[in-house]
């Protein structure tokens, strides 16, 4: 399947709107495009919801989100204090099933990558891309101290066996070190950096987020990274 991973250098880092743009755009030129995320916290789903409002996607909120546990912290702990454990078995059935329904999936990570899955064992968030088969891009905030972040999480990340199409840095007000950070997050990284992108207000379903995704992810990059012409 076509897919690809939407990490994060950590939480709220903007993984859910980059997500979301990705899907809209894919829907908006004839892909049929769904959206996953394995594992999340809060039981209210904020995420799903969220994602649904700007994609108009009528997934089951358990098949997009199939392992919710609440209160929102780190995985491995929420599902603790919920008396749950990962479970792998779960995600690869969603996984099934949303891939029959769709052309392909924009998956969302939780938190950072080395964010741990469960007590049980020893996965963290990397591990889902690794064992779905994906490959990823990197979203990482756009302002004053993401080069550290930003350079930690992708060379963890690679270390680990994860491919990145490209680095994002989200949430850009024009600061003036954004420009910087993404020079210099290719230069130590070797890795494509796709751009800055704008912070939006009004929320994902607003006209200028749509705006925002539209001139973000032009159709020669979502060739590129989903390899449609394939």
């Amino acid at each position: 399947m076509r897919s690809l991973f939407v990490a994060g250098t950590g939480t709220d880092v903007g993984k859910t709107a980059m997500a979301a743009a990705l899907v809209v755009r894919l829907r908006r030129e004839g892909v049929d495009a769904g959206w996953f995320k394995p594992v999340g916290t809060g039981r209210n789903a904020p995420d799903v919801a969220a994602v649904k409002e700007a994609t108009g996607l009528a997934d089951e909120a358990e098949l997009m989100s199939p392992l919710l546990y609440g209160p929102p912290l780190s995985p491995h702990l929420a599902a603790r204090l919920d008396g749950k454990s990962f479970d792998w078995q779960a995600v690869e059935r969603a996984w099934r099933e949303l891939g029959c329904r769709h052309d392909l999936l924009v998956v969302e990570g939780a938190g950072g990558l080395a964010v741990p899955l469960d007590d049980g064992s020893d996965d963290l968030v990397v591990d889902i891309p690794l064992r779905l088969g994906l490959e990823g891009i990197l979203v990482g905030r756009a302002g004053l101290g993401t080069v550290n972040e930003t350079l930690l999480s992708a060379a963890f990340a690679v270390s680990r066996g994860l491919i990145f199409r490209a680095v994002v840095l989200n949430g850009a007000r024009g600061e003036v070190c954004e420009d910087d950070n993404a020079l210099q997050v290719a230069r130590f990284s070797g890795l494509a950096v796709a751009g800055l992108f704008p912070h939006v207000d009004g929320g994902l379903a607003s006209p200028a987020f749509f705006e925002a995704a539209e001139a973000f992810f032009p159709l020669s990059r979502l060739r590129e990274w989903f390899d449609l012409d394939r």
